[in-house]
């Protein structure tokens, strides 16, 4: 990232700075990740104890939000992890900047995520306290390209079932040792390890088994895949957050002491419960940067605090901003809100193997019972985008548009038609949700929009612990109706496999790890389709798969997925340098100015 403007020169005292940021330390429940920083994903929440759960949507590689802190973080369901960034206070006249992360709770595993339950993810060395000291193989940009990072190139062998890095020369060790593919097959190995308990399992799982990595020379890998996957490069990103790259040899659990990483900053002290304090690193090996002197990144258990430190000018930055909580910011004179894109959501899923939504005519009237321009003005004030009840978020490069799949309105006649059809007429239904942002009021809404078509919804709004569960008793997956919180992915199969394919629907105990697909609906035919997609690497032919998948997905409604929500940071005007979209903060380039 490079910042807008020149940054003040280094004998200027403003260019010599410790920048702070907020963190919270409890997750919100933007996005799940199945499969870790892929999942997510990427994707978890806070690092605090008893945060709240994840959702699905927040895991890396699924959906559920990753809720473990440092070396013990636990994964939720959700898809993604969700970080935010908020200053707190000035460090010897030096501004610390703080990074506030909530756990998206699509973060890494499905299967571990639960609120305040699921697995430890006893490899991943604390996502927040290893983002801001390590590095992976690529980056994303702000529209979800992915720039080199450890490596300088990749490209697939012969098809995509195999892929080359070329990895970066000159990169040392924060210990001052050399980074070679030695370290990159170590890694790798130790994520996909079954027995590591790592939340990059579900992010890996049907793609690259332990063992498949292979060193060629001191700098260059080979994956051998275990299966065609054209998207595989984004599984070595943030959008699978668990894939940070780890020294031969590292120890689990040692990271939080310092000392690993090849990152524009070293952690120099930590503490689960309120900070990380970083700095520059001396030896990094882009000699342009960073700006900064340090990072003191701070832990908050909510959101509101975050707001008012940086309105009040204690804390930089705040990484991530849930728009609910955070209006004040938007016409604050002193700070500047940078949006971006996602490929986050909400689904309202139904149950398409019990009755009445094993019709597909109800999934469909309830589909067109909605308004979705009004539930995005009402909801986020026009910061998100129209959505068309299929899983390709309109940010992916390949996804349909409205001409190749027509924009699904509200039509009461439709409705109707619909219902009576399905012998349906004068439904009722009880909607199950969770207390989370701006879900309850989605809720109501939906309620609301239903009743003039002749669907009577009942609403029960759960406490986020209660609505994801554990074990044989998570109800996300278990009601005929409800509504849970994804995080944002970096690829359309990311974001669907997960949740919609037939190998996802979970089984009758909730064992099957990583299987979200909480409508229970299975197509076939959708299924080789997405397969097609993930294997093929041309881009128009990518675009017709995907039409033909989305067609598909839509005209089934296992889902209705009404907006893809718009995601934020917030930084003091001073601040510069910091990109828009907040799934990956990158602090490399920030300064600040007078």
């Amino acid at each position: 990232m490079r910042p807008t403007r020149s940054p003040p020169t280094a004998s200027s005292a403003s260019s010599r700075r410790t920048a702070v940021a907020a963190l919270r330390s409890k997750p919100s429940r933007q996005s799940r990740e199945p499969g870790g920083s892929l999942g997510p994903p990427p994707t978890p929440r806070r690092f605090h104890r008893g945060r709240p759960r994840v959702s699905p949507r927040r895991r890396s590689s699924g959906r559920p939000h990753d809720a473990s802190r440092a070396d013990q973080a636990r994964v939720d369901r959700r898809p993604c992890l969700a970080r935010r960034l908020g200053a707190s206070r000035r460090l010897r006249r030096r501004r610390n900047v703080e990074q506030q992360w909530h756990d998206d709770r699509h973060c890494r595993n499905r299967q571990a995520r639960r609120h305040g339950q699921g697995q430890r993810d006893r490899s991943r060395p604390g996502r927040r306290p290893a983002q801001g000291a390590g590095e992976y193989l690529a980056y994303p940009n702000p529209d979800f390209t992915l720039d080199p990072r450890l490596a300088t190139s990749w490209k697939s062998v012969g098809t995509p079932k195999t892929w080359e890095f070329k990895l970066r020369q000159g990169v040392q060790w924060h210990d001052g040792k050399p980074f070679t593919a030695d370290d990159v097959v170590y890694t790798m190995d130790l994520l996909t390890n079954p027995k590591s308990g790592s939340a990059a399992l579900s992010a890996f799982a049907g793609i690259l088994s332990r063992g498949n990595v292979e060193k060629v020379d001191a700098q260059t890998v080979q994956f051998h895949l275990d299966r065609v996957y054209a998207d595989f490069p984004y599984l070595v990103s943030p959008f699978n957050y668990n894939s940070i790259i780890l020294p031969k040899g590292y120890e689990i659990g040692s990271f939080t002491k310092g000392g690993i990483g090849t990152g524009a900053f070293m952690l120099q002290k930590y503490s689960a419960k309120s900070q990380a304090v970083y700095v520059k690193n001396p030896n990094y090996w882009d000699k342009t940067l960073p700006y900064l002197d340090g990072l003191v990144v701070k832990y908050y258990d909510d959101n509101p605090p975050q707001v008012l430190a940086l309105q009040a000018g204690a804390i930089d930055v705040m990484d991530e901003v849930p728009y609910q909580g955070s209006q004040a910011l938007f016409s604050d004179p002193n700070v500047a809100v940078l949006a971006n894109p996602s490929s986050q959501y909400r689904t309202l899923q139904m149950r398409a193997d019990q009755t009445p939504f094993s019709s597909k005519q109800v999934r469909q009237a309830v589909a067109y019972s909605l308004n979705r321009q009004q539930l995005i003005q009402g909801l986020f004030n026009g910061f998100a985008q129209l959505g068309n009840d299929h899983g390709f978020a309109p940010i992916f490069p390949d996804s349909p548009t409205a001409a190749d799949v027509p924009q699904r309105e509200q039509n009461y006649n439709m409705a109707k038609q619909l219902l009576s059809q399905a012998g349906q007429s004068n439904l009722s239904v009880t909607l199950t949700t969770e207390q989370y942002l701006e879900i309850p009021q989605y809720a109501q809404l939906i309620q609301q929009m239903c009743k003039p078509a002749g669907i009577d919804v009942k609403l029960n709004v759960e406490p986020q612990a209660t609505f994801y569960g554990s074990g044989n008793n998570q109800p996300w997956l278990q009601v005929p109706f409800g509504i849970t919180d994804w995080a944002s992915r970096g690829t359309p199969s990311q974001t669907i496999d997960p949740a919609y394919l037939c190998r996802s629907v979970p089984n009758k105990n909730l064992s099957n790890a990583g299987a979200w697909n909480s409508a229970h609906w299975c197509d076939p035919q959708f299924d080789k389709l997405m397969a097609q997609f993930e294997a093929e690497v041309d881009h128009q032919k990518r675009k017709q798969l995907a039409i033909q998948a989305a067609k598909i997905q839509q005209d089934g409604t296992p889902d209705v997925i009404a907006y893809w929500i718009k995601e934020f940071r917030a930084t003091r005007k001073n601040v510069h340098g910091i990109a828009p979209g907040n799934f990956a903060f990158d602090p490399r380039a920030m300064w600040i100015g007078t």
